[in-house]
């Protein structure tokens, strides 16, 4: 469902035109191998990392300049969130309820054909240019804000307090 080959390959993409491009994987799972053995094939193992189960995922964040996820089905990702939060412009897939934080062409973009080109051109627009970068960033931090646990709270208790 996470897609992660496709992600790979679109890093594959990405660094034809930036061979200096880096990719990091946070997480475990059964499809880790045959995942390194698709890095390997591709002739990018040296571009993405995989990093397993992390307990301080923040610190990866901060070091990045773009969240991504590739996946076929996802709800409203608390990865997503965290991503944000931390001023990361997101490409993320146009399915479930991603489209709820992320904003097309403001604060990341949504891919609707879920093809790794299509990952890799939006990364791409990104990695090209800084003043996008920062201005996606901004709208990123500020995006996230409204779903902070005191934003929340507080829009939780004005709904009850208006149906009291």
């Amino acid at each position: 469902i996470k897609r992660i080959d496709h992600f790979i390959r679109a890093v594959a993409l990405v660094v034809q035109e930036h061979p200096e491009a880096k990719a990091a994987i946070v997480g475990d799972g059964e499809l880790r191998e045959p995942l390194k053995s698709l890095a390997a094939d591709l002739g990018i193992s040296d571009h993405v990392e995989f990093l397993g189960h992390q307990g301080d995922v923040g610190s990866f964040l901060n070091r990045s300049r773009v969240f991504v996820l590739s996946s076929d089905s996802e709800g409203l990702a608390l990865s997503l969130m965290e991503a944000m939060t931390c001023g990361l412009p997101a490409v993320v897939s146009h399915v479930g309820d991603l489209g709820d934080l992320v904003r097309d062409g403001e604060n990341g973009f949504l891919i609707d054909d879920r093809t790794p080109e299509s990952f890799a051109a939006a990364m791409v627009k990104l990695i090209e240019n800084e003043s996008r970068w920062q201005q996606f960033s901004a709208n990123a931090r500020e995006s996230a804000t409204r779903y902070e646990s005191p934003v929340v709270v507080s829009r939780w208790d004005e709904i009850l307090q208006s149906i009291a």
